[in-house]
């Protein structure tokens, strides 16, 4: 026999489209010849072709299939080809939208194993991406994502807004399946979790997260009592668990679940905290008491609404070595007297959020005293602190961030999101009269270490006069870039920045003095946000806007050692003219200004975002005008 492949492939062989062309007539006038005499049974030759059309899909995805076996994705390694799957950051069972598309919403995650064969195999023999398991779908789905899991420790996650929906599947199921439970984490309303917790009895060996909401219903006045976790739940056998929390469910003090945790977080609504104020000591004490015992491995602790009461003369201190985030919420007292209790490394993160009586908010001074001693504060050897940002909100409520993560950019600066404390007040009793936030600032700014200060935010509802300015100015010596938002704080802040190259005032400054000094040496950035530049009328008489001011002002810091860098305005109202003018002194960013005066007696408007084209520059909110 000759061996025709030495002498290479056919013409025919080789040319692909021939190849199939020829094959396809060929088959089509053995069909087409069936069809005439047939003809009478057309039911027949129809099945005949979709047998052929059936016949010719499946070869078109074998040959598929071999194509895509050499596609770039498919030559992962299975690993990173799963851990690919796990950033699909989408969970089975999702309501779909109005109007979405097939059954990908649905799906999620699970949508690959629909893609392509191989896909579907390496999802298929992956049990760790089956352990998030969904109860929403139906039976049949969550039969086979229990089979698929095998025998990996599962996800068992359901969160439910509404209080009269039940937890699927039955409390039986759920019980059967704590020993693979790996993450429980259920929001349902207190009918539904009363059957469900009594009967959490058997051991948990693979638990390592428990998390448990009650959701209360509004119409519900009466029930404000909490569900409390039994002391002998899951056996008081959960060697892996670490994070516990619990949103209006009590926790009896002390607890063989709180063994060995690193996250311990315990809230109370303010109309479910506990209310048996008879025995406040002797629950403290338990509190405290298991504290102590958590103190070699807690690492955050969030407590909200907890009422503590100490025996007059006993104050037992909890040394918590290891504790990395601090929460407290509540009266003020009560955080105040849970902070003096709690004894912790000066690099923990805090946080407290303070529900006062007081018009004043003096019930909130003890707890500030003791800023001193905490992560920035000036009794402490830690890192000094770069930003702080504050802001209040018609008086209502204060809130000031502080924080020594940052980045520098240029010469101005960026900080991180994370604040390393955080201190919010809210009022129950309020009145826009009643501006409380400089007075707060000015305490907080006195126990904390702010000397190295870059950037401050300054949103209050008081105003800044030009000697807080003043003061400012020697507390933070390092600034280099401010924000504002408030009308009379903006004008006055402008005042002492031009002071002692010139003498105009703006029409809300009426608190100063000549000033020879030379104020925010190290300032290269102002941001100013809502805040009108333009003219304004007076009793029927113009009064010079700061806009047709500012260029006079700023000229003489412009051209002497310290210029500012650029001026941002953010949603201001300025006319044209004096815009054209501050641009010809110091760079100016725009963002989301509105141009609503052009002159005396005439409007017009620009959208957000926009710049009129005889301005001469684009708008973007990463532009910067920075001078290099």
């Amino acid at each position: 026999m000759v061996d025709l492949t030495r002498f290479g492939p056919s013409p025919v062989q080789s040319d692909s489209e021939s190849f199939w062309m020829s094959s396809a007539h060929s088959r089509i006038r053995v069909l087409e010849q069936y069809s005439t005499t047939e003809f009478p049974r057309d039911r027949v030759v129809r099945d005949r072709w979709d047998r052929e059309l059936t016949a010719a899909h499946a070869a078109f995805i074998a040959m598929r299939y071999s194509r895509n076996k050499i596609a770039p994705i498919n030559t992962l390694p299975p690993e990173i080809l799963v851990r690919v799957f796990q950033e699909l950051n989408l969970s089975p069972g999702k309501h779909r939208r109005r109007h979405s598309g097939g059954s990908s919403s649905t799906l999620g995650w699970m949508i690959v194993t629909h893609v392509c064969h191989h896909w579907r195999q390496v999802a298929l023999s992956t049990p760790l991406l089956w352990k998030k398991i969904c109860f929403t779908l139906g039976a049949d789905c969550t039969k086979q994502m229990l089979l698929r899991s095998r025998q990996a420790p599962i996800v068992f996650e359901q969160h439910y807004s509404n209080p009269t929906f039940d937890i699927k599947p039955d409390v039986p199921t759920i019980v059967q399946l704590i020993p693979r439970t790996q993450v429980l984490s259920l929001k349902a309303g207190s009918e539904p979790l009363k059957s469900l917790i009594p009967a959490l009895r058997d051991s948990a060996p693979l638990l390592e997260s428990l998390e448990l909401h009650s959701v209360k219903a509004m119409r519900n006045e009466e029930n404000t009592g909490a569900l409390t976790l039994p002391q002998g739940i899951f056996a008081s056998s959960t060697p892996r668990l670490r994070r516990l929390v619990l949103y209006d469910i009590g926790l009896p003090w002390p607890s063989p679940v709180l063994n060995g945790l690193t996250h311990l977080e315990v809230r109370f609504s303010e109309s479910n905290k506990e209310r048996d104020t008879h025995n406040d000591t002797e629950r403290a004490n338990s509190l405290l008491d298991s504290l102590a015992k958590l103190g070699p491995s807690l690492e955050t602790l969030i407590l909200v609404h907890h009422h503590v009461t100490v025996s007059m003369g006993e104050e037992p201190t909890v040394p918590l070595p290891h504790l990395r985030q601090l929460s407290l919420e509540g009266k003020p007292a009560d955080c105040h007297r849970l902070l003096s209790l709690l004894e912790f490394p000066s690099t923990t993160d805090v946080e407290f959020t303070c529900h006062s009586d007081k018009l004043t908010g003096s019930d909130c001074y003890p707890l500030i005293s003791m800023f001193s001693n905490l992560n920035g504060g000036c009794a402490s050897n830690t890192k000094p602190l770069m930003k702080i940002t504050c802001w209040e909100k018609l008086g209502k409520a204060f809130t000031l961030e502080a924080s020594h993560n940052s980045k520098v950019i240029a010469e101005g600066i960026a900080a991180q999101n994370s604040a390393n404390i955080r201190f919010r007040v809210c009022r129950r009793r309020f009145t826009i009269d009643k501006a409380l936030g400089l007075n707060f600032f000015k305490m907080i700014c006195a126990v904390l270490d702010i000397h190295s200060v870059q950037y401050l935010s300054l949103h209050l509802s008081g105003r800044i006069t030009c000697l807080d300015w003043r003061a400012i100015d020697r507390l933070f010596p390092e600034l280099v870039e401010i924000e504002l938002c408030s009308e009379p704080s903006t004008s006055s802040m402008f005042d002492a920045l031009s002071q002692p190259w010139t003498r105009p005032r703006s029409c809300f400054v009426h608190d100063t003095h000549d000033d020879e000094e030379v104020h925010f040496l190290r300032l290269r950035s102002l941001i100013c946000e809502d805040f009108s530049f333009v003219l304004m009328i007076d009793d029927e008489k113009w009064i010079p806007s700061l806009g047709a001011m500012l260029p006079d002002m700023l000229k003489g810091r412009q051209e002497s050692s310290t210029p500012l860098k650029q001026i941002v305005l953010k949603n201001c109202v300025f006319d044209l003219e004096g815009l054209e003018s501050l641009r010809e002194v110091v760079p100016v960013v725009t963002q989301g200004w509105s141009n609503r005066w052009t002159g005396v007696g005439s409007r017009s408007s620009v959208s957000e975002g926009q710049v009129p084209e005889d301005l001469g520059t684009e708008v973007n909110d990463d532009e910067t005008d920075l001078e290099q």
